[in-house]
């Protein structure tokens, strides 16, 4: 494959060496959005409403916590959750939010990252062709790693169960705000007719030379 980009002419190969490293991002995202189904098991509306509307890491470490349970000892399985993060998600932001460019010799991609963490350093980085075409293959093993972490966690019926029941996770009877204190105490009986009412603190008074006297009252 190496050859096939190389023998393309710049900058349509570095164009193209971009393209193919944040396809195979997107797809190995997607195989998490998978994976997280699988270990919820959601059908595919639920997990498209969900999985949309969370970060690639809060859907990383989700997977991770629920594998501790699915797969319990399995620090293969662990151990590729940490790698989406830290290793995968740290290299697509660096390569999808530099300006790229090619190199004036060679084949390749050119980066010009910027950074400004503390302090502000200005770096360039050339990336082979054959590098990046290794560092994109290097996403879709793990696409195909997650895709068989899926097939082991499918069918495990009595996964929910499970989780419910892991240790650790703190099960009380009763509603889910008992003890929040948005209702005084909710589990004593009242008077009839008596009704609770939340506790909402008094408001303060308005800024000094605003349209609002102090204390106003609704008319």
């Amino acid at each position: 494959m190496s050859e096939q980009f190389e023998a393309l002419d710049q900058p349509y190969q570095a164009y193209s060496l971009v393209g193919l490293y944040l396809q195979q991002f997107s797809i190995m995202e997607s195989g998490v959005g998978r994976l997280l189904a699988a270990l919820l098991t959601l059908n595919r509306t639920q997990a498209n409403i969900i999985t949309a509307n969370m970060e690639f890491s809060a859907k990383a470490f989700t997977c991770r916590s629920l594998l501790k349970i699915a797969l319990p000892g399995d620090k293969d399985a662990d151990k590729a959750m940490v790698d989406l993060v830290d290793v995968h998600a740290k290299r697509r932001n660096i390569i999808a939010h530099s300006v790229f460019f090619w190199p004036e010799i060679g084949s390749g991609v050119k980066l010009h990252k910027v950074r400004a963490k503390g302090e502000l350093k200005l770096e360039q980085e050339t990336i082979s062709a054959g590098a990046l075409i290794d560092e994109a293959s290097a996403l879709m093993n793990m696409s195909n790693y997650l895709e068989t972490l899926v097939a082991k966690v499918e069918h495990q019926t009595d996964l929910l169960d499970r989780i419910a029941a892991a240790p650790g996770i703190k099960r009380e009877e009763g509603p889910w705000w008992r003890g929040s204190g948005l209702q005084g105490e909710p589990n004593v009986p009242l008077p009839p007719g008596r009704t609770r009412e939340f506790n909402v603190p008094s408001l303060p008074d308005p800024i000094p030379g605003s349209d609002e006297p102090s204390g106003s009252k609704e008319s």
